[in-house]
């Protein structure tokens, strides 16, 4: 079983349904009911009966059944938010593997343009500011952590699992 955070329209859901195969499970949930549809509508178009999807704040998710993964994909605002951080650890199994994609500011040699992030950020993430190292509020809590930078310093992929209660040794 996966989870995809704040699976938006869909775009994942082929790829984690092909990596869980016929009889493993896809969730996914979020809080747009505008952007939930169109995961929807992509799912029963393509017949999944293996893909649940909920509308939901991470806060406040409740899945059947604890996820071996979780899967965060531009999820910055969600990742800003220890509440939503400890629900979303709190409905994965322990060993659970996480994996993150995002973007963050560019790096000293490059942070003239952070100033064209921020404003690129914004309009759709709550905390655009705090794009230095987003992932300093989830990294603590999982072991195995790690990351790289991508688009010349302005994204990052990360993965970790989570620990026995949720919380890691980095």
């Amino acid at each position: 079983m996966v989870l995809d955070v704040a699976c938006g329209t869909g775009l994942s859901l082929p790829l984690l349904r092909a990596a869980v195969g016929e009889t493993g499970r896809v969730y996914g949930f979020d809080q747009s009911p505008d952007m939930l549809a169109r995961a929807l509508v992509r799912a029963d178009a393509a017949g999944w009966c293996n893909v649940c999807l909920w509308e939901s704040a991470a806060q406040t998710l409740v899945l059947p059944e604890p996820v071996d993964a979780l899967l965060f994909h531009y999820t910055h605002d969600i990742l800003r938010s220890p509440a939503a951080i400890e629900r979303l650890l709190a409905v994965a199994r322990p060993g659970a593997a996480v994996a993150i994609a995002g973007i963050k500011y560019f790096p000293g040699w490059l942070a003239p343009l952070n100033l064209w992030v921020y404003c690129k950020n914004r309009g759709y993430n709550g905390a655009p500011g705090e794009l230095a190292s987003p992932w300093d509020r989830i990294a603590p809590r999982l072991t195995h952590w790690q990351w790289a930078p991508t688009q010349f310093g302005m994204g990052y992929l990360a993965s970790g699992r989570v620990g026995d209660s949720g919380a890691g040794a980095g």
